[in-house]
């Protein structure tokens, strides 16, 4: 299985000093993650980390490299911004793809659900015959945004009562109990059909969790969804 990883506000896709690549997701995506996702997560996947564009001051420097260039994939404040990205992720998927699954952290994880929500319109038009991914992993979910309605120049806030039919495809939804933005994360799983998502609350902040404790929460939560892709 090929994964599309997208990394948060002020972070990067640096996994350690030397620029070495691993092959575990949260250890890329977070450079201090716990050693057992690498052996607790199937060989068979790869993945593929894509680094914003605009530098950016780190928003977290526990989850980067100290000297590490930080990034943004778009400006939080600027809606042009806001469309280029999602429409960036979309020539970065025709280019690059195809992926079976999305990862995503903070920023990363609310456009994907933005870019996900526009490929289910399409395919309830029948614009295409499937969703462009098979599964969809997300940490401590951001802000989400309609981009049709951003694109009218009304940033507002996307509430999923509002946001049409649910995003068909399986999903983990992971977030903290100790995240100032926790309603957020609860909030990003109503995008999702209810009867194939998983969810897993560990108790620090907005963060990947990575300590032995809660790492085969992760990976179960992982497993649960990405088996659940032969019964859609």
């Amino acid at each position: 299985m090929r994964f599309l990883c997208l990394h948060g506000l002020g972070d990067n896709a640096q996994v350690n000093p030397t620029g070495k690549p691993s092959r575990a997701i949260l250890n890329r995506l977070l450079a201090n993650s716990a050693a057992a996702i690498r052996y607790e997560l199937s060989d068979d996947y790869t993945y593929e980390f894509v680094e914003g564009a605009i530098p950016w001051g780190p928003s977290n420097r526990n989850a980067v490299h100290s000297e590490a260039a930080t990034f943004t994939y778009c400006h939080p404040e600027q809606e042009d911004s806001f469309l280029r990205a999602i429409q960036d992720l979309e020539r970065f998927f025709e280019d690059e793809g195809p992926f079976d699954g999305v990862i995503g952290f903070s920023m990363g994880a609310s456009l994907a659900i933005t870019w996900l929500k526009l490929k289910q319109e399409a395919l309830n038009r029948g614009d295409i015959t499937s969703l462009p991914v098979n599964v969809v992993i997300l940490f401590s979910v951001s802000h989400v945004y309609d981009y049709k309605v951003v694109e009218k120049g009304n940033p507002v806030e996307w509430d999923p009562s509002h946001a049409g039919i649910q995003l068909d495809v399986p999903s983990v939804h992971i977030w903290g109990s100790q995240d100032p933005s926790k309603s957020l994360g609860q909030r990003g799983t109503e995008f999702f059909r209810p009867d194939k998502l998983s969810t897993y609350v560990h108790e620090r902040g907005h963060e990947i969790p990575s300590s032995m404790e809660e790492v085969p929460h992760v990976v179960k939560a992982t497993n649960r969804a990405i088996a659940a892709i032969s019964r859609v």
